[in-house]
């Protein structure tokens, strides 16, 4: 299983965030010759989440299943 922790993708997403630079590398141009245009990277999400296979993730609310 592959999981992306919520923290980072509010420090992508929120350029106010003090690890807003550190997290969005793909569209960071110090990191990449050609970075990953905003719209693109975006676009990207979007088609992981409509992934069959996605399965968002959350915190137990502490009841038995």
């Amino acid at each position: 299983m592959t999981a992306v922790d919520t923290n980072f993708l509010i420090s992508t997403h929120r350029h106010d965030s003090p690890h807003h630079k550190a997290a969005a590398l793909a569209t960071n141009p110090t990191i990449f010759k050609s970075p990953t245009p905003p719209e693109i990277a975006i676009l990207q999400v979007e088609i992981w989440m409509e992934s069959p296979t996605l399965r968002l993730l959350t915190e137990s609310t502490g009841a038995s299943a």
